[in-house]
């Protein structure tokens, strides 16, 4: 489910729950955290501390937003509005380095008097909280880190205890929007002291909660449940099954072909080539659990290779062709 889709089904909830049970939060909640700007408006006003932010108007404001944030600045969409007027943008994220990039990607993501969302980078380890809450209140948190991601997305990570601090943080956000069902929220946590910034909550179920559900936080059953039957879930206790892991196998093999692309670089922890591909390899330690492939069931995971096969094929065909024409064009 993307954030498109849960827009969709809030605009015809009538029309659902008049044949069924909604599985998603109420309406107000969906609306505050698919609109980025307003969900982080909300949680500054609740002292939950996000990463520096400028509000860009007008092109004119630009030196004052370098002046202020600084460089890398992290462009984001930021969703459709409360009042459902802010047209769509073109973006989902994207990072620039200095003021020449700024300017090369900035005409491609706005439209008149509507500028993407834009952030000082923040990094760190990336905890996320996957919470159950019923009116407001958490009745089931899970916490887990990141180890790999691809294009933002968790391809490998490990099961730890709650942080006190973000279950507080968490606490505050689900219980102001009345929260009800499932929830996952992100953070960056700075190694060197701690700091923390919030990131945004993901009204959806989230594209790791097999994970989840593996480490024993069954939290799709626990839904089912609860709208079926009205049972509240009987969550395991916020330190149970440490140190679970879980991987997504092809978006692991991108972020490895990204670090072989691009070495050092292309990886937060600084690994070198070799070590990637040796932490790439120990991911299918039979005690890592697998997001799509099963024994007995392997077509999902072959499709989803298959698919990635076809997109580089179409990308190699389309470079090609660009070196062709620019080939041809110096003989002429």
């Amino acid at each position: 489910m993307t954030d498109r889709v849960l827009l969709t089904c809030d605009l015809f909830r009538d029309t659902i729950t008049a044949e069924t049970r909604l599985a998603a939060p109420p309406s107000g909640a969906i609306r505050n955290v698919l609109d980025k700007r307003a969900n982080l408006d909300t949680a500054r006003r609740l002292g939950i501390p996000c990463p520096a932010q400028f509000d860009l108007g007008r092109l004119e404001q630009i030196p004052e937003m370098i002046q202020e944030i600084g460089f890398p600045i992290v462009l984001k969409n930021p969703g459709p509005s409360m009042d459902g007027t802010r047209p769509r943008a073109g973006l989902d994220w994207i990072v620039v380095q200095d003021e020449a990039g700024l300017h090369r990607h900035l005409p491609a993501y706005s439209s008149p008097g509507v500028f993407p969302l834009f952030q000082q980078l923040v990094t760190g380890v990336s905890p996320n909280l996957c919470c159950f809450a019923i009116d407001g209140e958490i009745v089931a948190i899970q916490q887990w880190r990141d180890l790999r991601t691809f294009r933002g997305d968790s391809a490998f990570r490990t099961t730890t205890a709650v942080s006190p601090d973000l279950y507080r943080y968490a606490e505050l956000m689900l219980r102001e929007l009345r929260w009800e069902g499932l929830a996952h929220l992100e953070f960056f946590v700075r190694e060197n002291d701690a700091d923390v910034r919030y990131i945004e909550t993901n009204g959806r179920p989230w594209a790791s909660i097999e994970g989840s559900i593996a480490a024993g936080w069954d939290f799709p059953l626990w839904m089912y449940k609860f709208l079926a039957y009205g049972e509240v879930p009987q969550a395991p206790p916020s330190t149970y099954a440490i140190g679970v892991k879980s991987r997504w196998h092809y978006g692991d093999l991108r972020a490895l072909g990204i670090s072989l692309r691009h070495g050092r670089a292309a990886s937060s922890r600084r690994r070198s080539r070799t070590a990637a591909i040796i932490d790439y390899l120990s991911g299918f330690s039979p005690t890592i659990h697998s997001d799509v492939f099963r024994v007995a069931d392997p077509l999902p995971e072959l499709a989803e290779h298959a698919r990635g096969v076809r997109m580089a094929l179409r990308g190699l065909a389309r470079a090609l062709k660009r070196a062709l024409g620019a080939g041809s064009g110096r003989f002429r």
